[in-house]
């Protein structure tokens, strides 16, 4: 992560708890693509990664809060680095994003990381020339679904039930942590979870969780989790029980209870490399609506970094 201290007139600092105001301010400089990240909800999910060790969120100060940059924390010490770096709107073409890059990766390669990431929005044009300027390439493609809450039956002849999770069944956190880190951690590119991060994160972020348990021994077998503005963040469910629409049920029980709500969509990022997730999405009538794309630059010769 990049140090604290001078760079040049500026002053960078880790975030503290009298900052909320200042940042708000700058957010309301930004495009809306980037002020979705410092609204008073995201600042909710920073401060939450934070305490876990998760997620670091630097400050960067002339006589302005001019720029903000957001890395992960000691705890999330992977291969491949995902910083964030948003410089104040009317400050830009001065170098600072420039120069905070090069304290990032000066940063990254003392650490050991292979290479830095970034996700950038399709209609992001400048941010993408800007890290193509840098050396970045496009490395990956997610596409941004939408779901309309039509309505949805239950699976005929389903085999599981759909409840929602519990945060004092702590047997039932330990396995969503179990099918999340096999599913998704696998490959050291993204950070392991445990029961209690399940635990922290809905209580301090809201994220939610619907289970589907076996109806003969109530074994869980999949869970869908998203957050409070109906993002699914992951549908996971057991390899023996894929195909036997676990994950149709889960999304199906989402969409009712989002529209109970008043909810009107689903969205999600799906890769176009998983076919089985682009058909559940379309079958529960998703469409696309943007791309995220992943800007990857090597650090090293090692060319397999994920």
């Amino acid at each position: 992560m990049i140090p604290t201290g001078c760079m040049g007139a500026f002053e960078i600092t880790r975030l503290g708890p009298e900052d909320d105001a200042e940042i708000a301010a700058f957010a309301e400089t930004l495009e809306e693509v980037h002020r979705a990240a410092f609204l008073p909800e995201a600042m909710e999910r920073h401060r939450s990664a934070i305490a876990r060790e998760h997620r670091v969120l630097s400050l960067v100060r002339g006589m302005e809060l001019v720029a903000i940059v957001i890395e992960q924390g000691s705890k999330t010490a992977l291969p491949v680095s995902h910083p964030t770096v948003i410089v104040r709107q009317e400050r830009r073409r001065e170098g600072i994003g420039t120069a905070l890059a090069a304290r990032i990766e000066a940063a990254d390669r003392e650490s050991g990381r292979v290479a830095i990431a970034a996700g950038v929005m399709a209609d992001d044009q400048p941010t993408a020339a800007f890290l193509t300027h840098l050396g970045f390439r496009h490395a990956d493609t997610l596409l941004k679904m939408e779901t309309p809450l039509t309505p949805a039956d239950e699976i005929a002849g389903s085999m599981v039930d759909i409840r929602h999770w519990d945060p004092a069944n702590t047997g039932w956190s330990e396995q969503i942590a179990t099918l999340y880190n096999v599913h998704f951690a696998r490959g050291g590119s993204i950070p392991p979870i445990s029961a209690d991060d399940i635990a922290t994160s809905a209580a301090k972020i809201g994220t939610r969780l619907l289970v589907a348990l076996e109806r003969e021994t109530e074994d869980l077998v999949g869970y869908i989790e998203w957050l409070p503005d109906a993002m699914v963040h992951s549908i996971v469910v057991r390899r023996r029980w894929g195909g036997r629409g676990v994950a149709e049920a889960l999304v199906r029980s989402l969409k009712r209870h989002i529209k109970a709500e008043g909810g009107t969509k689903l969205t999600s990022f799906v890769s176009p490399r998983n076919a089985a997730s682009l058909r559940l999405h379309r079958a529960e009538g998703a469409q696309e609506v943007d791309q995220m794309r992943t800007y990857k630059k090597l650090l090293g010769d090692t060319l397999d970094a994920t």
